[in-house]
């Protein structure tokens, strides 16, 4: 009777520690998916911090490169004005014309190049941002969410990170010749007075 008694009462103690332990184990996992949350909000944050300096830079060449479309448009209407250019045919008068007009379509081009990084960056925050928020309700909520809201969160953001990492360093430009205008056409398009400013 007494072995019986001990053997009860071991695992009456047993099933007490095993029962004391399994909410530390619980609130163990609670505390991993916070960490893992505070973990991905931090690199949330850097990113975001990288693309919004590498937008203000963006936006700071593309103003150079509009102020020196400026000047090589006002130099070619100088030029036309002071050699009485009056046709395309006859820039060869002045090559100045020829050189500043391929200028201008370059500097066009780099320019549509420069607006659509722009907005990759500003699209870039902007999902940064939601998705930090995103983390930071449910870092508040640990407790209530399922594992696979917070898995599918986490799994979001890994996709969003690995998408703009790479801009973060160094601003790429995919530099395209085939949509480059023409300097006839620039030539005819200056002449009228249309702005590509």
């Amino acid at each position: 009777m007494n072995n019986r008694i001990i053997r009860f009462n071991r695992l009456i103690i047993a099933g007490i520690i095993l029962f004391l332990f399994q909410p530390l184990n619980y609130l163990q996992a609670e505390d991993s998916k916070s960490n893992e949350l505070r973990r991905k909000m931090a690199e949330i944050s850097l990113l975001h911090d990288q693309l919004t300096e590498k937008k203000e830079q963006a936006f700071l060449i593309r103003e150079r490169l509009y102020h020196q479309l400026e000047e090589y448009i006002s130099e070619i209407k100088i030029i036309i004005k002071k050699k009485k250019i009056t046709a395309y045919q006859n820039i060869n008068q002045a090559p100045r014309i020829g050189f500043n007009l391929k200028l201008i379509a370059e500097q066009i081009q780099y320019r549509k190049k420069f607006d659509e990084k722009i907005l990759f960056y500003q699209i870039g925050t902007d999902k940064l941002e939601y998705l930090y928020q995103q983390a930071d309700d449910d870092l508040k909520m640990v407790n209530t969410l399922n594992d696979l809201k917070i898995e599918a969160l986490l799994s979001q953001i890994k996709k969003v990170l690995e998408q703009y990492i790479t801009e973060a360093h160094k601003i790429i430009i995919d530099y395209n010749t085939s949509n480059i205008i023409e300097p006839e056409k620039l030539w005819n398009d200056i002449i009228k007075g249309k702005s590509y400013l």
